[in-house]
């Protein structure tokens, strides 16, 4: 039986840290991809951390997850989230 929950994973130092939350702190933003085991949902949890802590106004995150059927298709899996764009 766990009688503990598991600390959670260090954060490593990561080269693109600084320029994510640069693009974020420009209003662009940014996406975060590669392969899986890579590190991505750490860096998005550490910059959003970063940014929650920065900012008096509310942000707003969204988390996009592609699927196989929409591997063809550019940019399908936020295709709700272009169209203002």
């Amino acid at each position: 039986m766990l009688t503990q929950l598991p600390a959670p994973w260090p954060s490593l130092p990561r080269e693109q840290l600084p320029s994510v939350l640069q693009a974020f702190r420009d209003q662009r933003g940014a996406v975060i991809y590669g392969a899986a085991g890579v590190g991505k949902s750490q860096l998005a949890r550490v910059v959003r951390t970063t940014l929650d802590r920065e900012s008096d106004e509310p942000i707003l995150w969204v988390d996009v997850v592609g699927s196989i059927g929409d591997a063809s298709t550019p940019l399908a899996a936020a295709d709700a989230l272009l169209t203002d764009i």
